[in-house]
């Protein structure tokens, strides 16, 4: 489970999904209508014979024409046909006619060939296509490895087009989550690591995702990696950057190192190198974690609270096990991990600073506040997608003596805010992961204790700070954990 506030803000929630080629194939229709005549008549007036026959021939025609209207405005709406080119014409969904004519058709398959073959990617709205030069701005995220060239972020399955081999990339990846993954060169062999990202507010097929990030070893030696024309990989000397793309940002010097790094102004992408002692790169770190132009956006978190929630069971009085759980506030019973609505219900807000929502997997801090009183909680996301913050669980609480004095809050095994260090040392001394450390810089005694439970991964984390003095209690954090 990761940090929700550790995660890049601006590439999240964004679609990104490969969009199928369509075509569209020209409709035909034959007008043409062949009336139909035969019989004699013998042994009858000339003239009714006469008339009837002209009258039959007035009604045909009638039809006929009637027809041919019916079919020749039919036939304006659907298809024209024109001599020596043939032309399809077909409405979009503004109404707009589109023509598409035989000449149209062989260059738009012969460019997509060509495409192809410059690897130009299509998804949804948005289209990556791969540079075939150096624009000598290191802002455009652009590297060559043995001839192919890519601009950061790119869509996943470009690797894999390009022959790279994988075989431990996972399937999907979660809402705003980002995945390491190694890749084969086509060329060496060598494995190179590079940092796969879903921007969307669902869990993603990792095809669907962006590659934002590539770590590059000083071990890559059989492949030839540029950044710009003068700037190859293992060659390229600190100079030779700070000539070709300016002077860097920051520069950390090492005994037998240095440290250069390029930062964007919005610090959505950066350019990090090491140096040796002879001013030669021999590691590089590319990120842009910047939206792609015209890529669609997709905000669409659900409203509905995860299904998780639903299977809390709120407790019927206070904790009797010192690691059960169960913490009673304000004289309410929460048992972790519990629903963010169960406090809200009883009157707690969420303090205005928190994050709107949370990604995949992931969680984040928060408080809640009433009537003057504070406490200050963790919020996890225990599915893969997106959720609002209020739709999370409540892993940890973290309350201080100064900002709840107005009201009781109650740990596992009876243990109040209020309480002293010695109920702690009563209940926990006795378990295998149990510490006490004097901190005499702030005069306070710090305990902490781990506690594996019975389910998988499943364990609690207890720590407190104290009074050294007195053994007053001035802060207790009690944590969930399944993971």
């Amino acid at each position: 489970m990761e940090n929700n506030n550790l995660k890049p803000k601006s590439i999240g929630g964004i679609s990104f999904k490969e969009e199928a080629a369509k075509s569209s194939q020209p409709s035909y229709q034959n007008q043409s209508s062949q009336p139909q005549g035969g019989g004699k008549s013998s042994g009858a007036d000339k003239s009714v014979i006469i008339c009837w026959i002209l009258g039959a021939i007035a009604l045909v025609l009638l039809i006929v024409l009637i027809v041919a209207i019916v079919k020749k405005n039919s036939s304006s709406d659907d298809s024209k046909e024109t001599t020596g080119t043939e032309t399809t014409a077909s409405e979009d969904d503004d109404g707009k006619t589109d023509e598409t004519t035989e000449a149209d058709t062989e260059g738009t398959t012969e460019n997509t060939t060509e495409a192809t073959t410059e690897q130009t990617t299509t998804a949804s709205s948005y289209e990556y296509i791969a540079p075939t030069a150096f624009s000598g701005d290191w802002t455009d995220f652009q590297i060559s490895i043995n001839g192919d060239y890519y601009q950061f972020p790119f869509p996943y399955y470009v690797l894999s087009a390009n022959g790279w081999g994988i075989d431990n990339a996972p399937s999907s990846v979660g809402s705003g989550e980002t995945e390491v993954v190694s890749a084969a060169s086509p060329h060496s062999g060598k494995d190179f690591t590079f940092y796969v990202t879903n921007p969307n507010a669902t869990a993603q097929p990792i095809d669907s995702c962006l590659v934002t990030a590539l770590l590059i070893e000083s071990d890559c030696t059989e492949d030839e990696i540029k950044l710009a024309d003068n700037i190859v990989f293992l060659t390229a000397t600190k100079d030779d950057f700070k000539a070709t793309f300016g002077a860097p940002d920051f520069v950390q010097e090492y005994e037998d190192m240095e440290y250069v790094s390029y930062i964007t102004d919005d610090y959505e992408g950066c350019l990090e190198l090491e140096v040796d002692a002879n001013k030669v790169c021999y590691k590089i770190y590319i990120e842009n974690m910047a939206m792609p132009e015209g890529l669609e956006a997709n905000v669409d978190i659900p409203t509905e609270a995860p299904e998780i929630n639903a299977s809390y069971v709120a407790p019927t009085g206070p904790s009797t096990d010192v690691a059960d759980s169960i913490i009673t506030i304000d004289g309410q019973n929460y048992k972790l991990p519990c629903p963010v609505s169960e406090f809200i219900k009883n009157g707690w807000k969420m303090e205005t600073m928190t994050e709107d929502y949370i990604y995949g997997d992931s969680s984040t801090l928060s408080a809640f506040e009433k009537d003057g009183e504070k406490f200050f909680c963790t919020i996890t996301n225990y599915t893969e997608d997106t959720i609002y913050t209020a739709n999370g669980m409540v892993t940890m609480i973290d309350a201080y003596d100064d900002y709840a004095k107005a009201i009781e809050i109650v740990f596992p095994g009876n243990i109040a805010l209020s309480g002293n260090a010695s109920q702690f040392e009563a209940a926990y001394s006795g378990y295998e992961n149990y510490v006490c450390e004097r901190d005499d810089e702030y005069e306070t005694l710090c305990y902490n204790v781990y506690i594996p439970l019975s389910g998988d991964n499943e364990s609690i984390f207890i720590w407190i700070d104290c009074d050294y003095n007195t053994g007053e209690i001035l802060e207790y954090q009690y944590e969930y954990s399944d993971y």
